[in-house]
């Protein structure tokens, strides 16, 4: 989302873009990552859905999770700010069951703290920014956005195809608006850069900047 946007504010600073997982920070976005994710990673969503009030509708909860993790009952507000990050990080993966949080016995403890505050980050400030700061329907594809992205002549997209965090739709959307970009799909991947195809390509694409 910080690439293209940058772009659009201060297209003359850019010469080249790649990107992966791509996320436009719109409202369908923010709907489908709070409120749909879950459906095709159940298991991961079960420990956050326990954590948020039972009278909470769970197709509509970015509200409730708002207001938990800005509340002045802190304790509460790292818990759900935590469980909604290890809710994301299990949904990032092709392969989730290689990254069981639970089982890490050969983490040493400051690793698991690290990890601890890394997840608290993750679930509190997308949420926050998820809340606060959602932008407007298409902006990449207004007039404004189509001149600053042509004079941009190298755009590359790597999208992984089950990526569920930012489902492919997105990156398609971008690449349609600007047809001199290139797209490439990864039919076996999904968000995580650290998974062997999702690195591969976005290895193969950065290795064209050396011209």
């Amino acid at each position: 989302c910080l690439a293209p946007y940058y772009t659009l504010r201060y297209p003359k600073s850019v010469s080249s873009i790649t990107m992966s997982g791509i996320w436009m920070h719109t409202p369908d976005e923010i709907d489908w990552y709070i409120n749909r994710m879950g459906l095709f990673h159940p298991e991961a969503e079960a420990k956050l859905l326990s954590s948020l009030p039972k009278s909470m509708k769970r197709f509509d909860r970015l509200n409730t999770l708002y207001k938990a993790i800005t509340s002045s009952d802190k304790k509460h507000a790292l818990k759900i700010a935590e469980v909604q990050g290890e809710f994301e990080y299990l949904c990032g993966f092709f392969n989730p069951h290689k990254t069981e949080i639970a089982a890490q016995p050969e983490k040493t403890v400051k690793e698991k703290r690290e990890f601890q505050s890394l997840m608290i980050s993750l679930g509190a400030l997308e949420i926050f920014f998820m809340k606060e700061n959602p932008l407007p329907v298409g902006w990449f594809k207004t007039k404004t956005a189509q001149k600053a992205f042509k004079a941009v002549k190298d755009i590359s997209i790597v999208q992984g195809r089950y990526d569920m965090i930012c489902p492919p739709t997105t990156a398609y959307e971008f690449h349609t608006a600007h047809p001199h970009s290139k797209l490439t799909i990864v039919h076996y991947g999904a968000h995580k850069l650290t998974e062997p195809q999702m690195l591969q390509a976005v290895i193969h694409e950065n290795n064209r900047l050396k011209k």
